[in-house]
């Protein structure tokens, strides 16, 4: 419903104001448009990025795509109900800095745009890639580094309870969100993958060594923890969410069988 619209069935039924007011960040560090231009120029990199805007909230590594995101409240709404209770309510809203590169470093494209509420920020820079997919390999040709594949998968989306960020070597690099698996790219060496929900870690860090031959399996679950709203607050003083079984690495049947439409 738009704004004049549900303003009017506002003030019908109630008392009820609807208050614009200036944006202000609510949740990480907005980037503006003039901030991100920079991104226009030649020979910009994801260091010029990183420098300006600090770490990405995202390095999809497997696309190349940095994502810088954040939410912003504004637009209040001060209302009175008949049954004479009140309220507010903060118009929140999504935001992403999209910033494609090269595998050397360089940008090569890059988008600030709002996110849907259906979206995660993986899912919005996915979409984003699959669009602009075409001219990035004419402006990029795929590079010669070896690359190892990591799959992470969730069997069932049976095992989690809303998000999982996945973290490589203390950078978030996937959302296990709406999509139950993902794949990324390391550089073969020993790396350390973990999994978090929210602020609690999701089992133990797990050691990998990654291969450029032969992809790496790591699955996210453990059928015997039932994410109930009690056992996450046990769970909150330790800092961690379920025991040693919850992330490990698998064999590639154990994965097919498990999760038939790995990415």
């Amino acid at each position: 419903m738009q704004r004049p619209a549900l303003l009017a069935v506002c003030l019908m039924l109630s008392a009820c104001i609807y208050v614009p007011t200036r944006q202000k960040a609510a949740q990480g560090l907005p980037a503006t448009p003039d901030q991100a231009s920079f991104l226009y120029d030649d020979g910009a990199t994801l260091a010029q990025a990183r420098a300006k805007f600090g770490p990405p909230t995202l390095d999809l590594r497997d696309i190349n795509v940095a994502v810088w995101s954040w939410r912003t409240s504004g637009d209040l709404w001060i209302y009175a109900l008949p049954s004479a209770s009140t309220g507010e309510n903060d118009d929140y809203r999504n935001y992403s800095l999209m910033v494609a590169y090269a595998d050397d470093g360089r940008v090569l494209t890059h988008l600030l745009e709002k996110r849907s509420a259906w979206d995660t920020a993986s899912e919005q820079a996915r979409k984003w890639h699959a669009r602009i997919k075409g001219s990035l390999l004419a402006a990029s040709p795929p590079g010669t580094h070896a690359y190892g594949l990591i799959h992470v998968y969730m069997p069932g989306r049976s095992c989690a309870h809303g998000t999982v960020d996945i973290l490589l070597d203390g950078e978030r690099i996937a959302e296990l969100g709406h999509d139950a698996a993902i794949v990324t790219r390391a550089t073969p060496a020993r790396h350390e993958l973990t999994a978090r929900i929210g602020d609690l870690a999701f089992g133990m860090p797990l050691q990998l060594t990654v291969d450029a031959t032969r992809p790496t399996y790591v699955r996210v679950c453990s059928p015997n923890l039932l994410f109930q709203p009690w056992k996450v607050v046990q769970a909150k003083p330790a800092g961690t969410l379920g025991g040693a079984d919850v992330l490990r690495v698998v064999d590639a049947a154990r994965a097919a069988s498990e999760m038939p439409a790995l990415p």
